[in-house]
């Protein structure tokens, strides 16, 4: 449109061409407004969609970082049940090698027992 008012104002009586350069330095501004109100709207949108992308950077961050606390408390936890399974396979062992004792034990004096009844018997056997 502004091509077709550069061609009137060409042909046209000074009058008409002072009009319509004026026409086409209003339309001008007015197509300078438009421009600026789209780059107004499209930096707005661009400023809007770089906030929502950084929060979703952030929260990805965070999620991340909590995985990585929660992974590591989950090892601990693994240390700690690990060191918890080898104290009681040393009780384990303790107790087994105690019960050995007590059983070595047991048997010693069963049999000192038996060799007293034993002599009791043959003591008995020997009165008679």
């Amino acid at each position: 449109e502004l091509e077709k008012l550069r061609k009137e104002a060409k042909d046209a009586s000074p009058k008409k061409k002072n009009d319509a350069l004026k026409k086409q330095l209003k339309q001008a501004q007015m197509a300078l407004i438009a421009l600026d109100d789209e780059k107004q709207k499209a930096e707005k949108k661009a400023a809007r969609e770089l906030d929502e992308t950084k929060a979703e950077l952030a929260e990805s961050a965070r999620t991340v970082r909590e995985k990585a606390e929660a992974a590591d408390r989950l090892e601990l936890a693994i240390e700690a049940q690990g060191k918890k399974l080898e104290d009681l396979q040393d009780e384990a062992r303790t107790l087994r090698v105690r019960l050995e004792r007590t059983e070595a034990e047991y048997r010693e004096e069963r049999d000192e027992m038996t060799a007293v009844k034993r002599a009791a018997g043959l003591t008995e056997s020997a009165r008679s």
